[in-house]
């Protein structure tokens, strides 16, 4: 097979991937290329251990600074969220 040939084909055969369509196949991607969370919104897109290390950092703030209310528990969940990133 000539190398034009294989070229055009890969080149078809990729106009025909349309990625993931499932929400399960969809989550797995966006996972794909997870280094460092610099760039995560939320908790959920970290791994297992890496959640269950948050989730002891902000209980360990929690039990340190006593939040009086839900504006500073929520300043020590991005803390401990800031924290886990690293």
């Amino acid at each position: 097979m000539s190398e034009h040939n294989r070229s055009e084909r890969a080149r078809r055969n990729g106009a025909k991937s349309k990625g993931p369509t499932s929400t399960t196949g969809k989550r797995w991607s966006s996972k794909n290329s997870f280094k460092t969370g610099l760039y995560a919104k939320t908790i959920e897109a970290f791994p297992k251990e890496l959640q269950d290390h948050y989730n002891r950092i902000h209980k360990a703030y929690r039990t340190d600074y006593r939040p009086s209310d839900s504006i500073e528990d929520d300043l020590l969940a991005q803390m401990a969220f800031n924290r886990t990133r690293y």
